[in-house]
């Protein structure tokens, strides 16, 4: 097997990147066993994707020596083995750590997401408790892009039975109706059921409140995971409440400021990336000291948001929606 996985170091990453188009890059280390095992994997997946995607592995030392402005720049301070995915050398995509169950197929996921044809322009609505107000209410309505009473939504959960969601089902249906949608037209999925409707049916999906790490193991585990971008990226209207405004984020690792109970036996801590910064739900002013401790960690945005905010993204733009003011962010 031909080694098509090239080394790059400090000097020579940005020239790799700019050569070329799709790039996936592995910062690794000789004294970590994962980063050995993960290299025959690479070297079969550059194989694979000769041609089409390039494989580069950087070597951070055996004490993590990295210079302390590209390990910010590259890792965000995490640990390898980690791998980036560039488009244009511009970073799109990572994964943390490698599990041999999960990883391979993860990249491959990956590779293939970054690697499709330019997509429609990708909506998203991202609250803390879905449609609250008036204000959130009228942003979805100029998303549905035809008559409301013809807009068939689909809301996405990983409960159905319990009363307390139950009862907040039917709150989101009047507020629907509100905006003209027919309760008849609003189906409500319980990941639970594992057999996942066809998201192209919908014009608008929801993905509900919940614990974020259940529901992004869950989300896997149907092959909702990449159906959801797929959905997205041909131009479906995502609307997240509560976890899964944070669903849609780069990763999820950041949900420690809300939840405490990640133990549901997820290992990958990948969001489904769809925006470029992380956004806090439910935020209160005394959030905020956790806030500035964490963005000590991450050179992305932190946008937080209250039960009465949102934000509108739109192609890359985003704006954040209050009670009674739409404001770039």
């Amino acid at each position: 097997m031909t080694d098509n996985v090239i080394e790059v170091n400090e000097d020579t990453i940005n020239r790799f990147l700019k050569q070329n188009h799709f790039a996936v890059v592995d910062f690794w280390s000789p004294m970590c066993g994962p980063c050995n095992d993960l290299a025959p994997v690479l070297k079969e997946l550059a194989d694979e994707y000769k041609g089409k995607c390039f494989f580069g592995k950087m070597n951070v030392g055996k004490d993590n020596s990295l210079d302390p402005y590209l390990r910010k720049k590259y890792l965000d301070d995490q640990g390898v083995p980690v791998l980036l995915f560039f488009k244009d050398g511009k970073r799109v995509d990572r994964i943390l750590g490698y599990y041999p169950e999960t990883t391979p197929q993860l990249i491959r996921e990956k590779i293939n997401n970054m690697t499709k044809p330019k997509r429609q322009i990708m909506k998203l609505l991202l609250t803390s408790a879905g449609m609250h107000t008036p204000q959130i209410r009228e942003t979805l309505k100029d998303l549905y892009g035809k008559p409301a009473e013809k807009t068939k939504i689909l809301i996405i959960s990983t409960d159905t039975k319990t009363e307390g969601y139950q009862k907040s089902f039917e709150i989101e249906k009047q507020q629907l109706a509100e905006t003209g949608v027919k309760p008849q037209n609003v189906v409500i999925y319980d990941l639970a059921e594992n057999n996942p409707p066809y998201l192209k049916e919908y014009d608008v999906v929801f993905v509900y409140v919940g614990n974020t790490y259940k529901y992004m193991k869950m989300i896997r585990e149907t092959g909702l995971f990449v159906h959801l971008r797929d959905y997205i990226e041909g131009g479906g209207v995502y609307v997240g409440v509560s976890a899964g405004s944070v669903l849609a984020c780069p990763d999820i690792d950041n949900n420690f400021i809300l939840e405490t109970n990640t133990d549901v036996g997820l290992t990958d801590l990948s969001g489904l990336d769809l925006v470029d910064f992380y956004i806090v739900v439910h935020w209160e002013h005394r959030d905020q000291e956790k806030i500035m401790a964490y963005s000590k960690y991450t050179c992305k945005r932190i946008i937080p948001i209250t039960n009465d905010e949102a934000v509108l993204v739109i192609d890359g733009k985003c704006q954040k929606i209050q009670f009674d003011s739409i404001i770039d962010c």
